[in-house]
């Protein structure tokens, strides 16, 4: 959509989509629990730390298990879910990756241009 900051332009038809965008995603009418929420709040949280990520084996289980979410199954569905989100990344393709929880995005786009930017 074409925005025109100054004379305020485009910026309703845009409100508008966004709006309709999330009336039609069923998802936004999702329950989460109270439970799940003090999960979430408790893992970023972290960031305060200047963590980027924290580890599933050590420091999220414990995270869950101090804020009454002790079962490791619903601990991979919130995650699951908070990752579909985009508040954090989790990725399960592999074990080393299932055991890293991202909660510093930038982190990882850095650590990644990293690897695949030219030296030269």
């Amino acid at each position: 959509f074409p925005i025109d900051n100054k004379e305020r332009l485009g910026i309703d038809q845009l409100r508008r989509a966004v709006e309709q965008c999330a009336r039609d995603d069923k998802s936004v009418l999702q329950e989460v629990s109270i439970r799940s929420m003090a999960f979430l709040d408790s893992i970023l949280s972290e960031k305060q730390k200047q963590k980027a990520y924290l580890t599933f084996s050590d420091e999220v289980k414990q995270l869950g298990t101090n804020v009454g979410v002790p079962s490791i199954r619903e601990q991979e569905e919130a995650l699951a879910f908070f990752h579909e989100r985009g508040f954090l990344i989790h990725m399960t393709s592999t074990e080393i990756l299932k055991n890293i929880v991202v909660i510093n995005p930038q982190w990882l786009i850095d650590a990644l241009s990293k690897v695949i930017r030219d030296g030269s």
